[in-house]
């Protein structure tokens, strides 16, 4: 049975090499369970068509998070767009928690999405790499307490294999230049100059 859902998996997976498939994906990421509505999720991410990004649409109006974090590995415009506002959001909460009230599920929102903008272009993405260029250090000394108790501070990665975890002003260059990397777009190499 395990064998027959991974083959299952990678079958609803490979739908996203054909836009025409996107309402099938999108029939399996309302239908589908745990690891094959991801799948069903991750494929969909990858297709353009209005009908797989109506779906994006709606389910970033109930859950904006959610919906980006499927995005990561998505070169579409509108993933770039997804991704931007949801980052923005977290930005605006962090700010506003900045004086104490951090928890470790706002680090995790935040990791997620800067895990999410490698490969991601256009204006909405350069104007949240400008953002958080502007918040400068004032989210590096910000702490959470822990599910144990202890004061943690606030340490990201600059990708999941990561080694070191780093300081807010020190990661997003690290990410910018991943993203150069992954999709050298103009208007991403004028925001690193």
């Amino acid at each position: 049975i395990g064998s027959e859902k991974e083959v299952r998996g990678a079958l609803i997976y490979a739908l996203r090499h054909e836009e025409s498939n996107a309402q099938k994906l999108v029939e399996l990421c309302q239908t589908e369970r745990a690891g094959l509505k991801k799948s069903a999720h991750w494929a969909l991410a990858k297709l353009e068509s209005d009908v797989a990004w109506d779906y994006w649409e709606t389910l970033a109006e109930k859950d904006l998070k959610q919906a980006a974090s499927y995005m990561i590995l998505s070169t579409a415009r509108r993933a770039g767009v997804l991704v931007a506002k949801a980052l923005d959001q977290v930005l605006t909460d962090l700010v506003a928690l900045s004086h104490g009230g951090l928890k470790r599920e706002d680090v995790d929102r935040l990791q997620e999405l800067l895990y999410a903008l490698p490969g991601k272009t256009g204006t909405e993405i350069c104007e949240v790499y400008r953002r958080m260029a502007a918040l400068d250090t004032s989210l590096d000394s910000m702490g959470y307490t822990s599910a144990n108790g202890q004061n943690m501070a606030l340490r990201l990665r600059g990708a999941e294999a990561w080694k070191e975890d780093l300081r807010f002003s020190h990661v997003v260059p690290i990410i910018l230049r991943r993203s150069i990397l992954f999709n050298p777009a103009p208007e991403l190499m004028a925001l690193a100059k």
